[in-house]
């Protein structure tokens, strides 16, 4: 895996422990935790980009659920599995950031991956549909084509 994929699994598994947690202001102590237990294995740049990703979803959490429902009109993001619903966080963030450094087709594709390899055997068509749906949603993002082939 390449440092930005190692970035965003170590980001969605501090969001998952938050979500565990029901408490968003914990950030800074979940992520104390985590890499005091994992610090040595990880590299500098993972743990930057994942802290990152973390704040962000954490600072922007309500707009980016929002969006989520938006995109997934039939699941409410509580009802959603812990995985998928900080996959989507994570690439949620990621489309919404000015600063962000990797194309939309990227944040999908990542993704989808992380959810095929975290999540369940429907999570890979799940969080491609839900993501593939607030991509063509956000401004300027319309006139992509459409990932539904993933």
């Amino acid at each position: 895996m390449g440092l930005r994929r190692d970035g965003r699994v170590v980001a969605v598994q501090l969001l998952y422990e938050l979500d565990t947690r029901a408490d968003l202001a914990a950030v800074e102590l979940v992520i104390d935790q985590y890499f005091a237990h994992h610090g040595a294995a990880a590299d500098p740049a993972v743990r930057s980009f994942a802290e990152q990703l973390c704040r962000g979803v954490v600072a922007r959490h309500a707009e980016i659920d929002t969006l989520i429902e938006r995109a997934s009109p039939n699941w409410r993001v509580a009802r959603m599995s812990r995985v998928d619903r900080n996959v989507l966080r994570v690439a949620t963030f990621e489309l919404l950031s000015a600063s962000a450094e990797a194309p939309p087709e990227v944040v999908l594709d990542e993704a989808v991956a992380i959810g095929k390899s975290y999540g369940s055997s429907e999570s890979r068509a799940f969080i491609n549909g839900v993501l593939d749906r607030l991509l063509h949603a956000l401004p300027g993002h319309g006139d992509r084509p459409s990932s539904a082939t993933r």
